[in-house]
């Protein structure tokens, strides 16, 4: 059996779109991590009022899903903002969602705020992995 050109040009994009990478993303996932590069670019460059929005929208956006580990990493990315800002302080957003953020998300906060334990070394970003390790 000899197919068509067109035939073949549309069986070809049939089997292409069946080997796409996956079910599209979720529009609250996008939405959020737009929010997130903009409320990490805004405090970074000093524009208070764009960070706040931005962040809330983000929170907000994860908070709809009713996943409290995800609404923590985005208090969680909030603190690692301002230390990679040199803004040491406390993160209570974070704090008050530690119990449901998850064991890698604890082990980066408290390496953030300096009270890092060897034993956790293993659960931090690659980044910081290699960081602390360097540090001993």
């Amino acid at each position: 059996m000899k197919l068509s050109r067109p035939a073949l040009v549309a069986l070809l994009s049939a089997v292409l779109a069946a080997c796409s990478s996956g079910p599209p993303v979720p529009d609250w996932k996008m939405n959020a991590q737009s929010s997130v590069e903009r409320f990490q670019a805004a405090y970074l460059s000093g524009n208070a009022l764009v960070e706040q929005t931005e962040f809330r929208r983000a929170r907000s956006q994860v908070a709809g899903t009713g996943k409290l580990d995800l609404v923590a990493r985005i208090e969680l990315l909030r603190c690692a903002t301002r230390v990679a800002s040199l803004a040491f302080e406390d993160c209570a957003g974070f704090d008050a969602l530690q119990a449901d953020a998850t064991a890698a998300d604890r082990a980066y906060a408290a390496w953030l705020a300096g009270k890092g334990q060897a034993a956790d070394v293993t659960l931090l970003p690659e980044a910081q992995r290699a960081a602390a390790g360097a540090s001993s």
